[in-house]
């Protein structure tokens, strides 16, 4: 008797560098997808590049607030996995230079909609289902105008350990992938640094993750640029114990 086809995966955010690595390399990898971003025209050109394949379902949505993601989950169908791959617009800035307003959406793009979407999403997986997200490596550096950003990846981490913490078991999963690494994509080219990361990379990582989440036990996981060996290293980052307080 053939086994049952596997729910599709959710990927929102699908139409940047990062969520088109991931979908072509759930795609490569034999998983229905379903692409998910917040205008047609990204999507658009994502099934274009990626030739149309019958695999690949594109629907226009957001995890910006409840409702918005409740109303993406309604029409994404049963699910298998769940990708979140979705940022705040970058532009480097000076707190001084940030209003509160300005400084409330920069932590609603990064933080608020992963928020959303773990809220929704992960009680509606099935037991064996996982939900990933992508966070940044700047929760552990500052660039030049990049507080913002690192106060709210810094944020996103602590988040995704919150709702595990929170948890009686892992099933479904949780999971954070946090790129610590400039991704190689579209915009680089041939100027991309050969030590960074490919955005196929990172999918490749995320599709053996969402895969076999028992072989990546803990919440907080980490790609960076390539080791002597010219892959990619990826390590779990040390799960701290939540209820012992250091004092």
């Amino acid at each position: 008797m053939p086994e049952p086809v596997a729910a599709p995966v959710l990927v929102i955010g699908a139409s940047g560098d990062v969520g088109e690595g991931i979908v072509t390399a759930l795609l490569a990898g034999g998983r229905k997808v379903i692409a998910t971003a917040r205008r047609a025209t990204g999507l658009e050109q994502l099934a274009e590049r990626l030739h149309h394949p019958p695999a690949l379902r594109c629907i226009v949505g957001s995890v910006q607030d409840d409702g918005a993601a409740a109303d993406l989950a309604k029409r994404a169908g049963d699910l298998s996995a769940v990708v979140i791959s979705v940022n705040a617009a970058r532009r480097p800035m000076l707190l001084e230079d940030i209003d509160s307003p300005a400084m409330a959406d920069m932590l609603h793009g990064d933080l608020l909609t992963h928020y959303a979407a773990i809220r929704c999403f992960l009680p509606n997986l099935p037991p064996e289902g996982c939900l990933l997200g992508i966070g940044g490596g700047s929760a552990d550096f500052i660039l030049d105008g990049g507080v913002a950003m690192s106060m709210a990846q810094a944020a996103l981490r602590q988040m995704y350990r919150g709702f595990a913490h929170e948890r009686s078991a892992d099933a479904p999963a949780l999971r954070e992938l946090i790129v610590a690494s400039v991704v190689a994509g579209r915009r680089h080219g041939a100027d991309a640094d050969p030590l960074w990361v490919t955005a196929r990379e990172v999918g490749d990582q995320v599709a053996a993750m969402i895969a076999a989440p028992a072989d990546y036990p803990g919440t907080v996981w980490r790609i960076g640029r390539r080791g002597a060996d010219g892959k990619p290293l990826v390590s779990r980052e040390g799960d701290p114990d939540a209820r012992k307080l250091p004092l």
